[in-house]
């Protein structure tokens, strides 16, 4: 691998990023989505491309591809958002858990219900169409294995993921969001190699 000449010192830097989309509305609540993005393929959450590389050429690369559908209530809001391809970040996070540049791979839905309509059900309005919940659950492939298993089984590496989330507008415009969420790793974990072969380097994960 890369070898790091320097972790201590503060080093300044001539950066820049570029970010190209287009976006096609396909139905009343269907659309497409596809850009492109500035970046390296191997560091999935930076779009920056370095000046000062020996006249290296820039690259880009796809960053997000995606088809969209949403399912609206009477009122014609949004209460259910399905959506494949290469994705945005689906879940309420922080840079803490999840880069805004990563994108996600896979299969996503959204559930989004505000709780004055759940009043309006029962004939009350009880001012409180500012507040709503909502659910957010996801598949991502995350390594597509192509060996055969003499089992039968697959050792394809994915990410399922499950969020519940909370939010609450105000007057002034400042917002209230808070989630929970669980995540879950399918065959991640490498496979340990009989001594002195090689045989499952690939099992390890990126």
């Amino acid at each position: 691998g890369d070898t790091f000449l320097n972790s201590t010192e503060d080093v300044n830097r001539l950066r820049f990023r570029l970010r190209f989309g287009f976006e096609n509305q396909l139905f009343d609540d269907t659309r497409m989505l596809i850009r492109l993005a500035s970046g390296n393929e191997i560091n999935p959450v930076s779009l920056n491309q370095t000046l000062g590389q020996s006249g290296q050429l820039s690259e880009i690369f796809i960053d997000r591809a995606f088809l969209e559908w949403k399912a609206r209530d009477y009122r014609g809001r949004p209460w259910l958002t399905v959506a494949g391809g290469r994705l945005d970040r689906p879940f309420l996070a922080t840079d803490l858990v999840w880069d805004d540049d990563l994108a996600f791979e896979g299969f996503v839905a959204h559930l989004r219900q505000s709780i004055s309509t759940v009043g309006e059900m029962i004939g009350l309005d009880n001012g409180l169409d500012r507040t709503s919940v909502g659910a957010n659950i996801g598949a991502f492939p995350v390594f597509e294995d192509e060996l055969p298993i003499p089992d039968g089984s697959s050792n394809d590496k994915w990410l399922w993921g499950a969020q519940l989330t909370f939010d609450q507008s105000f007057e002034d415009s400042s917002l209230f969001e808070v989630g929970l969420a669980y995540y879950d790793y399918v065959n991640i974990f490498g496979q340990r190699n009989e001594f002195g072969s090689r045989l499952k380097d690939w099992t390890a994960p990126e």
